[in-house]
């Protein structure tokens, strides 16, 4: 769902399978102290799972979109999973 998010707005990203790359799960530990996946990385914060609303709010922070409007949040209806 973040790949689907982050592509829908032209944000570039680098998928990591942290089982099959060496060294990445060490990477993941020491920057976000946990082996927990997925983790999506901006700038030097994070967020563990799929929430686009955060992701929304460390990607404004970070200068990648701009601030809310109601496309965005209308937008974000449809990234948020299903019950």
């Amino acid at each position: 769902m973040a790949k689907e998010f982050l592509s829908r707005r032209g944000i570039p990203f680098r998928e990591v399978q942290v089982f099959r790359e060496q060294g990445a799960i060490d990477d993941l530990i020491r920057l976000t102290g946990a082996l927990a996946a997925p983790v999506v990385i901006v700038g030097k914060r994070f967020i563990r799972g799929y929430d686009p609303y955060a992701l929304t709010a460390l990607l404004e922070d970070d200068g990648w979109l701009e601030s809310h409007s109601s496309d965005t949040k209308t937008d974000m209806k449809a990234d948020k999973p299903s019950s």
